[in-house]
Formats: structure tokens, sequence, C-alpha cells
């Protein structure tokens, strides 16, 4: 389902964020939107700035590229990034967004992106299929459990969990 942006049910979906106190996490994924991209940006964000007090979280990282996600994050203080299907480089055929080599080794760029503002990224998993469960979350768990460890530890809490029982209000 497409709703739009500026639609009534988004505006809906938006306001019952704002009333449980949690995170909107529209599942918009800009290279799947080709030609009307740039057109969906400019309304997510005139979203985000509409809404300052509601944070909206991008399920596999928008499949933006890290200069879009790092733009962002610099101009609106009310987004932050899921990480899911990002640690496959196979994937960007497809236009998700992967920030792991083929060895596993998180990419320098978004390495540096993460450690600048390790409050705006959440470890998440996606496996949308029974099937992938066994393969695909082994696989990427180990994958982001490594990566992790390379982090200073303050920025590997925030990320793996600390973001997550900030921004639901969990406990630690």
């Amino acid at each position: 389902i497409t709703l739009d942006i500026d639609g009534p049910a988004v505006r809906v979906l938006v306001d019952i964020a704002r009333r449980q106190n949690w995170p909107m996490i529209p599942h918009i994924e800009f290279a799947a939107a080709g030609a009307k991209s740039a057109e969906l940006m400019t309304q997510f964000e005139a979203l985000l700035t509409a809404n300052r007090d509601v944070p909206f979280g991008l399920i596999h990282l928008g499949q933006l590229d890290e200069p879009k996600a790092r733009r962002l994050i610099e101009l609106h203080p009310n987004v932050f990034f899921l990480v899911s299907q990002a640690t496959d480089p196979r994937t960007a055929s497809i236009g998700m967004t992967t920030i792991f080599n083929a060895q596993g080794v998180l990419n320098r760029d978004w390495q540096a992106l993460i450690v600048t503002h390790p409050d705006r990224f959440v470890l998440s998993f996606d496996a949308f299929s029974g099937r992938m469960w066994a393969e695909q979350m082994a696989r990427e768990t180990a994958i982001w459990r490594a990566a992790l460890t390379k982090l200073p530890p303050e920025i590997s809490h925030a990320v793996g969990h600390g973001n997550a029982e900030r921004l639901w209000h969990l406990p630690p």
C-alpha cells in the first residue's frame, strides 16, 4: 500500500505516534521510488519539519546512500535510521543500502556517520518470511556483533539497544 505523505492517513498515524510518545516508522524506500524519489524526499522533509516533536525512523536506511543520510541527519533532528537489510552487498542490485563489504566489514563512510551521530541509528532486522530466519538472522547477527565490537562501547550500546530503549521508552 502506498500512502500519500500529505494525506489524511499519514496525519492520523503521526498523531497516534505523537500520543503514544513513540516514533513514526514510515516504510519509505527512496531507491525503489525511482524517478519519484526527489519528490518523495521533498514531501518527507516537509513531514519532518512540520512534526519536529515526533521522531521518524527510516527502515532499511530509507535505501539512501551515505551522503543523503548525512544530509537528513544534519537538517532534521527528528530523523533516525533502522539498519535492517544493510549487511548484504548483493542486495544493492535491488536498491537496498548496504553498509558492509563482502567480507562483513563496515564501510568507512557509514562507520564515520554512525560514530559521529550514534543517536541516529537503531539495530534492526527484517526477516519477513519464515524461510529467512534461520540463514539470514544468524548471518546478519554475526556481522553486526562483529561490527559493534569494533566501535567504542558507548556507540555500540546506543546502536545495539540504547537508542531503541530511548525512542520507545523501554526499560534497559
